[in-house]
């Protein structure tokens, strides 16, 4: 029978950083306050998380994931939806296995927001539970990490002809960093918006391809109302 460990949240975080943190570098100045987090010196609560996930873009959930064969300890599972309302449920969309490492899969969800909160509940896609399969030069070419990368389904009119009601678009949760013309996905104020991130007279806008402007006006994107969950990478679609 296999032996699963139960950690807590803060300790779970703590060893996720420590895993990053030996592949990756941070600047001078953070590396007291990195040290600290990892050793447990300094609190790792939900705004710290957040941000460290964000501005180093570890991919949002990321220190939260819990590896295969741990439990976050029950005591500590409140604590987690009292905390800003975070949500990262990563065992709901790790039932699919996958041991060929030629041709890593990209899972197929549903996300679950909140307004004004960075993280993300993420569950399988019920009706379709097909992963994308792409082989491993496909995400090394680009750059992706495979388990950064989600999948989910388009709803509504806003983007055509680009994206239609229905389409497949893959989020690269891993790249947060908003650039002019690009295609996000967005946490706006709870609802997940598809949009293209515009810059104008020094604001940052979410922008419609749709024509018909009055019925798909552009929103500003600023603030907690509007948070990055991933850019959008890749399409698939049954419209030519």
């Amino acid at each position: 029978m296999t032996k699963i460990d139960k950690i807590s949240i803060a300790d779970l975080r703590r060893q996720n950083l420590k895993a990053w943190l030996e592949k990756n570098t941070v600047p001078q100045k953070e590396k007291s306050y990195f040290s600290q987090l990892a050793n447990g010196a300094a609190s790792f609560g939900e705004k710290a998380a957040r941000r460290l996930e964000t501005q180093y873009q570890m991919g949002i959930g990321f220190l939260d994931t819990p590896p295969s064969g741990t439990h976050i300890a029950n005591s500590h599972v409140g604590a987690i939806a009292e905390d800003a309302s975070f949500r990262f449920t990563h065992t709901a969309v790790s039932s699919i296995e996958n041991d060929n490492e030629d041709y890593p899969y990209i899972k197929r969800v549903s996300l679950k927001l909140s307004a004004g909160i960075t993280g993300f509940g993420v569950e399988m896609d019920i009706e379709d539970k097909t992963p994308i399969v792409m082989q491993r030069e496909w995400f090394l070419k680009r750059g992706y990490a495979p388990e950064k990368l989600l999948a989910v389904a388009v709803s509504g009119q806003s983007m055509e002809p680009g994206l239609y009601d229905g389409d497949t678009v893959v989020i690269n949760t891993g790249d947060v960093r908003i650039t002019d013309g690009d295609v996000f996905a967005v946490n706006y104020e709870g609802e997940l918006l598809i949009k293209r991130l515009v810059r104008d007279n020094g604001l940052w806008w979410l922008s419609s391809d749709n024509s018909d402007q009055r019925k798909f006006p552009r929103k500003q994107c600023a603030g907690d109302m509007c948070l990055i969950i991933g850019k959008i990478v890749h399409k698939q679609s049954e419209r030519i």
